[in-house]
């Protein structure tokens, strides 16, 4: 029998059942790239030249084969350390960012503490995302009238309501004690000639006050009435306004002299 296979590029573990072959009688596998080792069998019987040129193979005339080296067990400790310190950068990193977003959502729905005890009347301290949404993000749309202090928008809260948000302008810290001050008068004050206050907010810079709204339209839109149809307001009614509004400043003259 004759098994002849030199310069075929065969690869791999050098077969061990080629020495099962009894009645082999010429083997060549020169010139190849094989490796292990080679049975002893083999090696006595065919001549060193039938495996040259495989510098894998091992055994007698090949030199000692050598075991596979055993993983270090260092290594698997550097990758385990690695691994826990890069768990612990990535979980201090998430309760940062969690925390960061936390303060963040706080101040978009912080308050100021105003003394409310003292109110007449249930005055309520509003989230500025909810006025936001009630006028829409004060949408030019919704402006009722605007001056030098102060714009007015109607809204419209999450109840259906609908309500005056007097949006303070060029607000600064030194009118901050004013504001408050202010706040808390036409909370604690109830009279018939006055529009009551039903909630405020401070965020950020913003200085809201929330007022009732009256759905008869303003002073200025009964006394300057659009288009052809409309009429002037009639002598007798603009008398009752002038008493009505001479009556409420009135008593915050003498209810409220700092004012």
């Amino acid at each position: 029998m004759y098994l002849i296979s030199r310069t075929n590029q065969l690869m791999g573990q050098f077969p061990e059942q080629v020495s099962n072959l009894t009645r082999l009688k010429t083997f060549n596998v020169s010139d190849n790239l094989l490796s292990g080792e080679v049975p002893p069998v083999i090696l006595q019987s065919f001549n060193f030249s039938s495996f040259a040129n495989n510098t894998g193979l091992c055994s007698g005339s090949f030199g000692a084969c050598r075991s596979p080296p055993k993983p270090h067990k260092q290594s698997h400790n550097s990758i385990i350390i690695g691994l826990a310190i890069g768990a612990g950068i990535f979980l201090v990193l998430a309760i940062v960012v969690v925390f960061y977003l936390y303060l963040q959502s706080t101040k978009r729905r912080r308050s100021c503490n105003i003394n409310i005890s003292m109110f007449a009347q249930s005055i309520t301290k509003m989230w500025l995302i909810d006025i936001l949404k009630a006028t829409d993000n004060f949408n030019k749309d919704n402006i009722i009238s605007a001056g030098r202090t102060c714009t007015m928008y109607i809204g419209t809260l999450e109840d259906g309501s609908l309500v005056v948000v007097k949006r303070l302008q060029d607000y600064h810290k030194n009118s901050h004690k004013h504001f408050i001050s202010e706040m808390e008068t036409l909370g604690s004050t109830r009279h018939p000639n006055l529009v009551p206050l039903l909630g405020f907010c401070i965020a950020r810079r913003e200085r809201l006050l929330i007022y009732k709204y009256l759905h008869n339209g303003t002073l200025y839109q009964h006394l300057h009435p659009a288009g052809s149809e409309g009429k002037p307001m009639e002598w007798r009614l603009r008398l009752q306004i002038s008493i009505g509004v001479a009556r409420g400043l009135a008593w915050l003259h003498h209810h409220y002299n700092h004012l």
